[in-house]
């Protein structure tokens, strides 16, 4: 019995939307009220080396046996219970409206406003008399944090058709992620519990955007391309920390800001019908990021990093080939994913440093009659 876990997670929501909108020749609108309710809650048990005095003989792990070196592996059972409940409420609209046949401006906003508390209990009982005798629980942590946000976001854009078939945009944007908490297992040690428990800010972004859309050769090929420009603050991630614990400095991973951020980059999208009855496509992405400036412990470990997650090329291909039979069918399809190498910590790790670059490949056959398809597929090949 080395580690043994039960997970109990329990999600109630209530959400309601109401909506107006228009649309004519030369104009469109849409305004809309929003609200949820979200109550989330985990009741998780976690139970640690409680074979220990197998190996190490009666009464080894006893929490009084904090002489000796191997009772860093205490036989210990934790019970964690945390509720969050969330408010959110939003107002918001959007219009376009066409200053000639082809141009079009579009202006949008949303206002938001939540509400959250995070109630986190946690206790612990110790291995004392040995094997599988505890001491009564301890409180390690009982607290409730709150966040009140709220937020206005924008949107301003222009559509040019100079030609059926092509469309030319740009974009303007601000986008709001809501501060949040860290959830499951904390620390057993009361001060790294204690800071591991303190919210984080809400995320924001302002984001630019180009591009163009197009169909050409009797709709045979379609072609997309944008390209944007991602400026973060307070965006959330993982990060070490250090903490003080009594006379000595303990190295904490938590939920942290990052004061400024930033990714650019471009998406590609080509699909080709070179022949009846077979499509072609690929959908290739370029992405640069960079940790631009953290006022955190230790900002030179993370400053100047890749974002995690962040491949600097991705795409998906893929074939896809019909063959009708009357009113049945008969399809084949193959599809390939590529992601090249993505950094897996916001700070440099010997041991977790990278996720090496991979493909994925798939295939699907399928068979329809009439309004029934039968399919077979395998993934990862």
């Amino acid at each position: 019995r080395l580690l043994e876990v039960t997970y109990f997670n329990k999600s109630r929501e209530f959400t309601q939307e109401f909506k107006l909108g228009q649309t004519k020749s030369n104009y469109n609108w849409v305004v809309g009220l929003y609200y949820l309710h979200e109550d989330l809650s985990q009741n998780q048990g976690v139970q640690q080396f409680l074979d220990f005095d197998q190996f190490f003989g009666p009464g080894a792990g006893d929490l009084a046996n904090n002489g000796n070196d191997i009772t860093a592996f205490i036989p210990y059972v934790g019970q964690t219970r945390n509720r969050q409940l969330t408010n959110a409420y939003a107002a918001y609209g959007q219009a376009g409206y066409h200053l000639t046949d082809k141009l079009e401006v579009i202006v949008g906003g949303r206002f938001t406003k939540e509400k959250r508390s995070f109630a986190y209990n946690d206790t612990a009982q110790y291995q004392a008399g040995g094997m599988d005798n505890f001491g009564p629980p301890q409180t390690v942590i009982d607290t409730t944090r709150r966040l009140n946000n709220q937020a206005f976001n924008y949107r301003v854009g222009l559509n040019f058709t100079p030609v059926t078939d092509v469309l030319l945009y740009g974009s303007i944007a601000s986008g709001f992620k809501s501060g949040d908490f860290n959830g499951g297992f904390l620390s057993n040690v009361p001060e790294i519990a204690a800071a591991q428990v303190d919210p984080v800010p809400p995320e924001k972004v302002t984001t630019f955007e180009a591009g163009f859309k197009s169909r050409f050769l009797d709709r045979k090929v379609t072609f997309n391309v944008s390209v944007y420009y991602n400026d973060y603050s307070d965006l959330q991630m993982f990060a070490l920390i250090s903490k003080q614990v009594g006379s000595s400095v303990q190295i904490v991973n938590t939920l942290a800001s990052a004061d400024k951020a930033r990714s650019y980059g471009a998406d590609i999208e080509l699909d080709i019908k070179p022949i009846r009855n077979l499509t072609l496509g690929a959908q290739v992405g370029l992405l640069r990021s960079k940790l631009v400036k953290y006022t955190g412990a230790n900002p030179e470990l993370f400053v100047g990093r890749p974002l995690v997650f962040a491949p600097d090329t991705s795409a998906f291909l893929t074939a896809d080939y019909r063959i009708p039979m009357g009113d049945n069918a008969l399809s084949f399809q193959f599809n390939a994913a590529y992601k090249s190498t993505q950094k897996l910590l916001s700070v440099a790790d010997p041991y977790l440093e990278e996720q090496p670059d991979y493909w994925l490949m798939g295939a699907r056959v399928g068979l329809q009659i009439r309004n029934l398809e039968l399919s077979g597929y395998v993934r990862n090949l």
